[in-house]
């Protein structure tokens, strides 16, 4: 069961080599500035406005882009002299690392005025678990970042929690194993498997999955559509990705490589559609989902996670409680949304 999917980790991007540590710039004075030199973050954070959490930076250049006022810029230039340098080896001491391995590739003027843009860099799904990092499928465990945990973005976090739960992990693996029978092959299945896993592969195929695996990056990196959402741009978007995915089924591989990227990049489809239907079917706005249509968090409809579970047509999302002692909720019964994900428009 995968969990999480219409969150991701949004942030504001640069096509530049940058200064990571845009917190500690913005500390001592950095701000963001759109095309015309103003300010507009006070504009939708009245009381963090640029240190306001990464997403809703980008939430707020989404926003702005949407008015026509890109581009977007870092100005950095009020940084004091002083403690420029400070920066690079004290404060964001791995900055100084990417200087020594990228050399000339790396040079920028940091303290400048550097673009940026709104940046839907990665998604948070994962796989759902138990406490000992166990999953729905007997075998199959799952920490860091592949398991359904956090759906926010903490600088450093993910680092503890990858050491955290792949200790657990491995410590259920050994478990496992202790009491695991010796498993026996299957020479039918595996042939079919083998059969199965080869159906694709042609000498007259081309090796196209790259086309295909673009323009879904286009689709999904855009703005509007998974910074900054809207039911009908959502759904739009699913149209764009059918015809992207009866593409790919149309497609051969002429070798190996090909295959394995070709079976890749209908992995990454699927991803991407439950992804958009997932944020379709949240009607608030929470963490880094941002909904134009619901921008208010609504915690006595979706104080809960959204789950997509095996359905007899492909997949099903399912609301699920999310059990806390700190939010008085009344207790409800698990109701399954009625729309699996191949019905979800």
């Amino acid at each position: 069961m995968l969990r999480n999917a219409e969150f991701s980790y949004t942030r504001p991007g640069t096509p530049k080599f940058y200064f990571e540590g845009i917190t500690y710039a913005i500390q001592e004075g950095a701000y963001f500035v759109d095309a015309k030199g103003e300010r507009f973050m006070l504009r939708h954070e009245p009381l963090w406005g640029d240190e306001a959490d990464v997403p809703r930076i980008a939430r707020a250049m989404a926003m702005e882009r949407q008015r026509g006022n890109d581009e977007f810029y870092l100005d950095t230039s009020r940084v004091p002299e002083h403690v420029r340098s400070y920066f690079i080896e004290g404060k964001a001491k791995w900055m100084s690392y990417f200087y020594a391995k990228l050399g000339t590739e790396a040079r920028t003027d940091m303290f400048a005025k550097t673009p940026y843009y709104p940046l839907n860099q990665m998604t948070k799904m994962g796989v759902r678990t138990d406490h000992a990092c166990r999953s729905d499928v007997p075998g199959l465990l799952m920490a860091g970042l592949a398991q359904g945990g956090c759906a926010n973005h903490f600088a450093g976090f993910h680092i503890g929690m990858c050491i955290g739960t792949g200790w657990i992990a491995g410590r259920s693996a050994a478990e496992d194993l202790d009491c695991a029978t010796l498993p026996t092959l299957d020479a039918p299945e595996i042939g079919a498997l083998h059969k199965s896993a080869f159906a694709r592969s042609s000498d007259s195929g081309k090796a196209e999955s790259d086309h295909v695996l673009r323009r879904l990056q286009e689709l999904m990196f855009a703005y509007d559509v998974t910074v900054w959402k809207h039911a009908d741009r959502l759904r739009s978007a699913l149209v764009c990705l059918d015809h992207l995915r009866e593409h790919a089924q149309s497609l051969t591989a002429p070798h190996i490589h090909e295959l394995v990227r070709l079976r890749e990049t209908e992995a990454m489809l699927l991803a991407a559609e439950i992804i958009l239907k997932a944020s379709v079917t949240r009607t608030e706005s929470r963490l880094s989902h941002f909904r134009e249509d619901y921008q208010e968090r609504n915690d006595a409809d979706w104080l809960c996670w959204v789950d997509v579970e095996p359905h007899p047509s492909g997949a099903q999302l399912v609301k699920t409680s999310i059990p806390t002692p700190l939010y008085p909720i009344e207790a409800a019964p698990e109701r399954s949304i009625k729309r699996a994900v191949k019905g979800a428009r």
